[in-house]
């Protein structure tokens, strides 16, 4: 059976590819990274601003928050109801 295969071309060239990026590049602030132009180019970058925006007005909302012995009593009512539940089902399954 005869070679069909095509004659070699030229060799490819390399393809360039983007330097490292270094410490001294990646140093710094979201807050400083915000006024350079395409810092936030990449949607981890834009979701890290968000983040830093809902987390700068997460301190004003501090006093909007449950009072701490609420916290605990709707755990313990949530987890207690749970395992009531659990409880019933298993006896009426074991009979």
């Amino acid at each position: 059976m005869p070679n069909t295969a095509a004659a070699p071309s030229a060799p490819e060239q390399p393809v360039a590819r983007p330097a490292p990026r270094t410490a001294e590049a990646a140093a710094g602030s979201l807050g400083e990274a915000v006024g350079r132009p395409g810092a936030l180019g990449s949607p981890a970058g834009r979701l890290q601003a968000a983040l830093d925006a809902e987390y700068a007005g997460a301190v004003q909302d501090a006093e909007a928050r449950w009072p701490l012995r609420w916290t605990v009593a709707m755990v313990f009512t949530t987890c207690g109801a749970f395992w009531l539940s659990v409880y019933f089902v298993v006896a009426a399954l074991i009979g």
